[in-house]
């Protein structure tokens, strides 16, 4: 007599899942954390019994936290991203950088009062606001150095030249810092 068999058949397939991550600092992933970027696998048997593996492709980004010191001589306040500071001490702000880490500058604010050892009007710099090459006019001496900051606190540049090129800045205000040795200068620059 013919027979007829009927198989039934279920194929059960591994899981193969690939997540892309960016994280600040660190990044916890089937309960290892991870505190460098790379590619990580993680194996494993899923609900079918059958081995699966996950791959994580994680870009970790880290905070850059700075200082940066200025002596502030002038009798208006020291400004610094839109805070004024009257009195000397040590101040923070937690900016983020570009990869949207939080970030903690420290500003060492020195503030020196009743000294008058120039005239501010005298020392200035020119062109301003500048494109390409700028110096700063009315020392007297060649300074010791001249340091460039954003307004966030980040020195871009330092030079023994009272002439500077700004040509590769992006557009927008700096902080210059001229030491002469006896005195320290702050002005201000645009970047056109």
């Amino acid at each position: 007599a013919d027979s007829v068999v009927t198989l039934h058949l279920t194929i059960h397939h591994g899981t193969l899942n690939v997540e892309t991550a960016t994280a600040c600092e660190n990044f916890t992933w089937h309960g290892t954390t991870f505190t460098t970027s790379g590619t990580y696998t993680y194996e494993y048997t899923n609900a079918d019994g059958c081995e699966s593996v996950d791959t994580l492709h994680l870009t970790v980004n880290h905070a850059m936290d700075s200082e940066f010191s200025v002596e502030w001589m002038d009798d208006m306040p020291y400004t610094w991203n839109g805070q004024e500071y009257t009195e000397s001490g040590d101040y923070t702000q937690t900016l983020q950088t570009v990869d949207g880490c939080d970030s903690v500058v420290t500003l060492h604010l020195t503030i020196v009062v009743g000294v008058d050892v120039y005239d501010a009007a005298a020392v200035y710099i020119a062109p301003n606001p500048a494109k390409e090459v700028c110096r700063i006019v009315g020392l007297e001496t060649a300074p010791l150095s001249v340091d460039l900051f954003d307004m966030r606190g980040k020195i871009l540049m330092r030079a023994r030249s009272t002439e500077f090129d700004v040509s590769t800045l992006p557009s927008g205000m700096y902080m210059v810092k001229v030491n002469t040795g006896d005195r320290i200068i702050n002005l201000k620059l645009i970047r056109q």
